[in-house]
This record gives structure tokens, C-alpha cells and sequence, in this order.
């Protein structure tokens, strides 16, 4: 994660000013050995930035680090430059070494939380992101929504054209997911060709205005895959939490129920859980609809 390209600089520029300051407090109070206030600058760059920011913070240390040491005492004994080349070989290294480490930990969770395939959060995500949802839905009174998604006829498009290309379908309705939703919501792959997107502050409403855009959206798109151009459609069941549903397999079932229902009547079009106005979480009038 590099922060001045996910627009966190106003971090950034907060550590190098840090910097400035351990330079100035080299700079005037000569005596200061500033190495460990330089690492402690350069551990925060690889810590919060990975390998990009943990070599950028190293290099900008090292360079204001060498300009104050040879300012400050000019030619010296060769025993002191070889512990000032210690301590400039060790802020390199660390810089590196951490923001590495920094980057593969995130890589790892980032895999344990996405499926490979399309990129989306995965089931177990789905779970726990749901748990916490529902307690903030009960909590504050507040609608919470699910949607379930699924390909039509993707096991016969399979049997035509093989997974290879079934993959690249899978992709591409992954890419409309993610790109159509709102950031408050949370799309992810259910398993096999079923998806499903969380809809927070989203009543039964809502869900019909965010189904029928995803649904229209794939429908009017022609979905390439190697050698092919194929249209291919989406069925979408809806479901509100309600009163009588206590925990997030409850919310699932409900919008599983409503897909089953989609397909059987038709395919490619939206169908809403049936519920009386009484068992919503919250009145639809005090949530906007989703967009």
C-alpha cells in the first residue's frame, strides 16, 4: 500500500516533517545522537506505508542523518565513521526489512479474507462482516439488506465453453459488482456461480432500485470471454432484517428463499423476501434508498 496513492498524504507528509524535526534537533544540539529518533521515524514509514514508504523514510533519514554527522564533525577518526556507517547500513535494513514484512502480512490477510478469483471478499468475510452489521442494525435501529446473486444458466454456459471461460464470466459479473455498489456496501462470492452484497441503511426498497441496476447493468453488457461474446443475466433475491431473525443465517435463508423464487419465475429479475411492515428492523422513512 503506497499512501500517497490511496490519498493518505497528509501521513505522509506528517513523517517527513517528523524528520525535519530530529534533523533540526541534529543539526543545533550536535551531542544528540539522533540514529535511534531517525529508526523510530523510518519503523513508523514501514509500519504504516510497507516496502515503499520503509525505503523512502530510510532514504530521506540517511541522507539528513549523514549531512548533520558530517556538518557536525567534519573529519574524525575512522572508528567513529564505522559507527556512523553501522547505524546508516541500519536504518537502510530496516526500512526494507520491515516494510517487507509489513507488505507480506498484509498480502496474507488480504488472501485470507478475498476469493482468488474474482477479487471480492469471501464467504468466510461475508459471515463476519454480516455479524457485525446485524449488531449495528439491532443496535441503532437502522435497516440492514442482503441481496443473493446468481448467474443464470452458468452450469450449461459451462458445458458449452469450458471453466476456463466460465471463469472469465465470473470475473466479469465480479467487476460490475464491485464497481456498482455503493462503498458502504460489501459485495462478495457466496460460492460457484452465487454472489451476494450487503446493503447497509437499505430497506426492501432499496434493495429493489440496487437489484434492478446490477441486474439491467449485466443484461445490457455483453460479457467477452476468449473467442466468445455471450449475454448472460442474473436472477437476484432481496431480504430486510427483521424483528424475528437473530442472527445472519436467518438473513441468508430469507434471501435465498427469495432467489429460489426468482429463478422459478423466470430468471433475470428481482424478488423482495415477503414480510409484513411490522417485522422491519426500522421504518423504510428513516433510511434512504440505496443508489
Amino acid at each position: 500500500m503506497n499512501p500517497l496513492k490511496t490519498g493518505n498524504w497528509r501521513i505522509v507528509v506528517s513523517l517527513f516533517l517528523l524528520q525535519a524535526v530530529v534533523f533540526a534537533v541534529g543539526y543545533f544540539k550536535g551531542e544528540v545522537d539522533t540514529a535511534t529518533l531517525y529508526c523510530a521515524t523510518i519503523l513508523l514509514g514501514a509500519l504504516y506505508g510497507g516496502y515503499a514508504l520503509g525505503i523512502q523514510s530510510a532514504a530521506t533519514a540517511t541522507t539528513l542523518f549523514i549531512y548533520t554527522t558530517v556538518s557536525g564533525h567534519g573529519l574524525a577518526p575512522a572508528l567513529f565513521w564505522l559507527k556512523y556507517g553501522v547505524d546508516v547500513v541500519f536504518m537502510l535494513a530496516l526500512g526494507a526489512v520491515v516494510g517487507r514484512l509489513t507488505d507480506d502480512q498484509r498480502a496474507v490477510t488480504k488472501r485470507s479474507l478475498h476469493d482468488a478469483l474474482t477479487g471480492l471478499y469471501n464467504r468466510g468475510h461475508l459471515n463476519e462482516q454480516l455479524h457485525a452489521e446485524i449488531d449495528r442494525s439491532q443496535r441503532h435501529g437502522h435497516p440492514l439488506s442482503v441481496l443473493m446473486i446468481d448467474i443464470d444458466h452458468f452450469k450449461s454456459f459451462n458445458d458449452r465453453h469450458g471453466h476456463q471461460r466460465g471463469d472469465a464470466v465470473l470475473r466479469q459479473v465480479a467487476h460490475v459488482l464491485r464497481t456498482r455498489s455503493r462503498s458502504s456496501d460489501v459485495p462478495c462470492r457466496y460460492g460457484g456461480e452465487e454472489f451476494s452484497v450487503i446493503l447497509t441503511e437499505t430497506p426492501l426498497t432499496g434493495c429493489q432500485v440496487v437489484g434492478d441496476r446490477l441486474r439491467t447493468e449485466i443484461a445490457n453488457s455483453t460479457l467477452y470471454s476468449p473467442g466468445i461474446a455471450e449475454k448472460v443475466t442474473i436472477s437476484i433475491g432481496a431480504a430486510q432484517l427483521t424483528s424475528d431473525m437473530k442472527d445472519a443465517e436467518a438473513l441468508l435463508k430469507a434471501a435465498d428463499q427469495a432467489l429460489y423464487q426468482a429463478k422459478q419465475q423466470g430468471r433475470d429479475r428481482v424478488v423482495l423476501a415477503q414480510q409484513t411492515p411490522s417485522e422491519s428492523v426500522a421504518p423504510e422513512g428513516k433510511s434512504g434508498e440505496g443508489t
